[in-house]
């Protein structure tokens, strides 16, 4: 399985014996650690060399296993130099070879998913029958040879293009995914565009709304303070009116109590 095919089979094939090369030497000669960190790329590199050895491509050996199903190795030794250091925990111990392997890991991932895995070898050519010549006596003159029915068409080759035209195939696929995902790329920052002014002015108006139901909120209670204060000027004059009407009965009684009794002319 792969994403882009864009990397032939030839070429796989060199990466897998580079990788197995690497994952089997660096551990030994350049980065020695611990024995299960080593053990980790020995056992890895193994596999793969295996793997690549018993594979139906340009470079195998004895070319047993399809390529399609060459992929899944390739997949599982990804995760296998990805997981591993971190699974059997000598990612302090060993730091190099951690990073080794991640890196590793990485580039075989990388690989496997460029690849073009639809790889069949080409079928030789099926050679014709002869025929042997009759001997006549002498004197005989031969038959005259009826006319030989035309050759069956010996079945054509697989194609085997050039490694240029597999390469200009591979990059113009390339190419026009690459053109599928830019378009697809400006669509979607066109509809995030749309959708942050969208965003935008729905916060603007939430808060156009909040301010004006602030304002709102204010007046109301600007209102009641004012309906409170004209009610206590109303209750202040009310008790001012009936302090006013009481002194004016007490004035009205205090002034007849002081005048003198009227008299009576005879």
């Amino acid at each position: 399985m792969s994403l882009i095919r864009l990397l032939p089979a030839r070429f796989h094939a060199l990466a897998d014996y580079a990788v197995a090369a690497l994952l089997l030497l660096v551990p030994l000669v350049v980065l020695k650690g611990s024995a299960t960190a080593v053990a980790v790329g020995v056992t890895v590199g193994a596999l793969v060399a295996l793997l690549s050895a018993l594979t139906r491509y340009p470079l195998g050996v004895v070319k047993v296993l399809p390529f399609t199903v060459h992929s899944a190795g390739d997949y599982l030794a990804a995760a296998l130099l990805l997981a591993a250091p971190f699974s059997l925990r000598f990612t302090h111990t060993d730091p190099h070879l951690t990073a080794f392997y991640v890196a590793a890991g990485l580039a075989v991932l990388a690989v496997s998913v460029i690849t073009d895995y639809q790889y069949a070898p080409p079928r030789p050519p099926q050679p014709q029958p002869q025929t042997q010549p009759r001997s006549f006596p002498t004197g005989e003159a031969a038959p005259a040879a009826p006319a030989a029915p035309a050759a069956p068409a010996a079945p054509a080759a697989a194609p085997r293009g050039s490694l240029e035209r597999e390469l200009s195939t591979a990059y113009e696929a390339a190419a026009q995914q690459a053109a599928a995902q830019q378009a697809a790329a400006q669509q979607a920052r066109a509809q995030l565009a749309a959708a942050q002014k969208a965003a935008t002015e729905q916060i603007a108006a939430q808060q156009a709304a909040a301010q004006q139901a602030a304002a709102f909120q204010a007046a109301a209670e600007q209102a009641a303070a004012q309906q409170a204060a004209a009610e206590q000027a109303a209750r202040t004059a009310a008790e001012q009116a009936a302090a006013y009407q009481a002194a004016a009965r007490y004035a009205a009684e205090q002034h007849a109590s002081h005048q003198p009794p009227a008299t009576h002319e005879t």
